[in-house]
C-alpha cells in the first residue's frame, strides 16, 4: 500500500473529515450573526421610531393642524441625514383626515397593516439600506379627536429607513461574538487536532516510540517495528529503523553465536555446557529419553606441538572436532573444553551406544590420519563415559567421565 506525505494527509483530512464539521459549524455561527444583526437592527430602529414618535405624539396633544406635523417630520428628515422617516395612516385615520402623502408600503408593511398580532418589522430593501416598521396604536387619549376609533385599533405605521453601516451594535454583541468565534475557531481545531494531528501523526509516533522503548528494555531483540502509519515520513523512519534493526539482529546473533562457538575447531564451546545439561535432563524427565556424555582428551598432543609446531597442533585439534562432529548425530552436541579437552552430549544413549559412538570415533581415526607436510599423523584419544542418573549433577557426571577418561589413559600408556 502506498503511503501518503504528512501534508497530503493534511490535506485531504481537512478537506474531507473536516468540511462537515467547518460547514456545520460555520452554519451555526453565521445563524448566530445574523440574529445579533437583526437584534441590532431591530433595536435601532425601535430607538429612533420610539424617539420620532414620542415628538410626533407631543405635537398631536398640543393641538396641532396635520400641516404641522408633515411639516416636524421632514424637519427630522432633514436633521437626520443617514435616512428618512415615513408615516402612514390607517383607514381609520384616512376616514376623518383624508390621505397623505406618505410613500407606498411594500408589501412587508401592508402586511403588518392587515397583522393582528405582530407590532413592529425590519426588512433589507432592494437598494441595500433597512427599513424598520412599527404601528401605531390607539389609547384613551386619542378618542377624543379620533371619535370612530377604539383604544388599541391600528393608528398608522411609523417606518424608518437608514443604511445597514448607521447600525449600532452594543460592546456586549460585539464582546459575546467575538467569544462564539472563538469557541468555534477552537472546536475546529480541536477536531482537527484529534482527526488528523492525533490519529495520523502523534498516535503512530508513540506506538513507534513505546516499540522501541520495549525492544530497549528488552534483553531479546524485538522482530517487528511498526507504527502501522500511512504517512510516508513515519514510514521512512520505520524503514530506516527496521533496516537498523535488522543490522542488530544479525549482529546480535553473529555475538551469540560466537559466544558459544570455539573460534579454532567451530564446535560448541563450553559456554553451552549448563544449558546442553538443562536441555537433556528436561527431555529426560519429560520423555524418560536416556543421555550420556563423553569426556576425551587427544592423547600425545604436547608431543605433535612440540614435533611440528603449533599450526600442525592447531590442525590436529581441527580434524579430530571433525571426526567427532562426524559421527555424532544432529541431536548430539560436540563441546571443546578447552586445550585438548572434548566433550560430547549423546542424546538418547545408553553406556553400550556411547561406546559404540566411541568405537566409531576410534576407527575413524585409525582409518583418516592427518596428512602434514606429506607426514602422516595417526591421531589417538582417550575416553571416559558417563549416563544421567535422575538426580545426578553435572558436576558429577564430569567427574565420572574425567575418571574414565584417565583411566583409559592410562591403560593405553601400558605395554
Amino acid at each position: 500500500m502506498s503511503k501518503r506525505t504528512l501534508q497530503t494527509i493534511l490535506l485531504q483530512k481537512i478537506t474531507r473529515s473536516s468540511l462537515l464539521a467547518f460547514v456545520l459549524l460555520a452554519t451555526l455561527l453565521f445563524a448566530f450573526i445574523l440574529h445579533q444583526g437583526k437584534v441590532a437592527i431591530e433595536k435601532e430602529g425601535e430607538f429612533l421610531t420610539d424617539m420620532v414618535f414620542a415628538s410626533l405624539y407631543n405635537s398631536m396633544k398640543k393641538g396641532w393642524h396635520e400641516d404641522d406635523i408633515s411639516k416636524e417630520i421632514n424637519r427630522i428628515n432633514q436633521s437626520f441625514t443617514q435616512g428618512n422617516f415615513q408615516l402612514h395612516r390607517s383607514n381609520i385615520v384616512k376616514e376623518l383626515f383624508g390621505e397623505r402623502a406618505s410613500g407606498s408600503l411594500t408589501a412587508a408593511q401592508a402586511e403588518l397593516f392587515n397583522s393582528e398580532g405582530k407590532l413592529f418589522h425590519s426588512e433589507i430593501l432592494n437598494d441595500g439600506e433597512i427599513a424598520y416598521s412599527t404601528t401605531i396604536l390607539f389609547d384613551k387619549d386619542c378618542l377624543s379627536c379620533h371619535v370612530n376609533a377604539k383604544a388599541g385599533q391600528r393608528a398608522g405605521l411609523l417606518t424608518v429607513i437608514y443604511p445597514v453601516s448607521s447600525v449600532k451594535v452594543s460592546i456586549y454583541n460585539v464582546i459575546f461574538s467575538n467569544i462564539v468565534i472563538f469557541i468555534f475557531v477552537l472546536v475546529l481545531c480541536h477536531y482537527i487536532y484529534r482527526h488528523t494531528i492525533f490519529k495520523e501523526i502523534l498516535t503512530p509516533l508513540n506506538n513507534l516510540s513505546r516499540k522501541i522503548s520495549d525492544m530497549a528494555k528488552s534483553r531479546e531483540v524485538i522482530d517487528i517495528l511498526s507504527s502501522d502509519s500511512q504517512a510516508k515520513e513515519i514510514s521512512d523512519i520505520e524503514h530506516h529503523l527496521q533496516i537498523e534493526q535488522q543490522s542488530l539482529i544479525r549482529a546480535h546473533e553473529e555475538i551469540k553465536k560466537i559466544s558459544i562457538t570455539d573460534s579454532l575447531t567451530k564446535v560448541k564451546n563450553r559456554n553451552v555446557l549448563m544449558d546442553t545439561y538443562d536441555f537433556e535432563v528436561s527431555l529426560q524427565k519429560r520423555h524418560k529419553v536416556p543421555f550420556s556424555i563423553v569426556s576425551i582428551d587427544l592423547n600425545l598432543f604436547k608431543e605433535i606441538n612440540d614435533s611440528y609446531g603449533h599450526d600442525c597442533g592447531d590442525a590436529a585439534l581441527i580434524h579430530f572436532a571433525n571426526i567427532l562432529t562426524s559421527k555424532s548425530r544432529s541431536s548430539d552436541t560436540v563441546i571443546r573444553m578447552g586445550g585438548d579437552e572434548f566433550l560430547v552430549f549423546l542424546t538418547g544413549t545408553s553406556q553400550e551406544e556411547a561406546q559404540t559412538f566411541i568405537d566409531k570415533v576410534k576407527l575413524s581415526l585409525l582409518s583418516t590420519p592427518l596428512v602434514w607436510s606429506f607426514t602422516k599423523l595417526t591421531l589417538k584419544a582417550s575416553f571416559g563415559i558417563a549416563v544421567y542418573a535422575t538426580g545426578t549433577s553435572v558436576d558429577d557426571m564430569l567427574k565420572e567421565a574425567d575418571m574414565q577418561m584417565y583411566q583409559d589413559k592410562q591403560r593405553q600408556k601400558q605395554p
